[in-house]
């Protein structure tokens, strides 16, 4: 049928001049040859493209769909500016690339919900307090932050509340000498240690 000749005919299509001078690049550049190929059957539905459409997969996901697809745009820039303008662009599938990172185990896991309350000593070291939070997080601990300047006492008591297992404390002392007090509720013992001490500490 008159189908499957053009179908037979696309998918023997060779690259042209522009394509093989992209791979080349890709090539120079270091890409490894197995991360791109030339398919001749790939479409997009919009009028406004142009050129090479280009798709994106994670082999490693374990499923062939695209997470990332792009092309020219000079058609539609044109359209709309009323002049010739090129551009380039690609549309992201983010729950396909969310899906993937999962799969692939990209996202980090917190430890625990509320492992550790960082306290708050003082309005003026408030500041040094959401660091100390934020050199946590940055190692997928988690953390409280309490919200307001009451009590250390009370602050202790909100960490038994919510059955937060450590709090940390830094006064005056411990910002000068660049440390913290790392406290176990549940031993009720403190050390004073380095954040990375305490960091390693928590994710024991």
């Amino acid at each position: 049928s008159k189908a499957k000749e053009y179908l037979s005919y696309v998918k023997n299509l060779k690259p042209n001049e522009d394509i093989i001078f992209i791979l080349k690049y890709l090539k120079d550049y270091g890409f490894p040859e197995d991360w791109y190929e030339f398919d001749p059957t790939i479409a997009r539905s919009f009028s406004y493209s142009m050129g090479p459409i280009w798709e994106v997969e994670i082999p490693e996901a374990g499923y062939g769909m695209s997470v990332l697809g792009g092309e020219r745009y000079d058609g539609l820039l044109e359209k709309f500016a009323g002049r010739d303008i090129g551009g380039t662009g690609f549309g992201l599938g983010f729950d396909r690339t969310l899906e993937a990172a999962e799969i692939m185990k990209l996202i980090p896991i917190l430890s625990v919900a509320g492992q550790v309350l960082v306290t708050i000593f003082s309005e003026d070291l408030r500041g040094e307090s959401l660091q100390v939070a934020s050199a946590l997080r940055k190692k997928t601990v988690a953390v409280d932050v309490y919200p307001t300047i009451d009590k250390l006492e009370k602050q202790l008591k909100y960490a038994d509340k919510k059955e937060i297992p450590y709090v940390i404390i830094q006064g005056p002392d411990e910002v000068a000498k660049n440390v913290v007090q790392l406290k176990d509720m549940k031993n009720r013992t403190s050390e004073t240690m380095t954040i990375e001490e305490a960091i390693k500490k928590l994710k024991s």
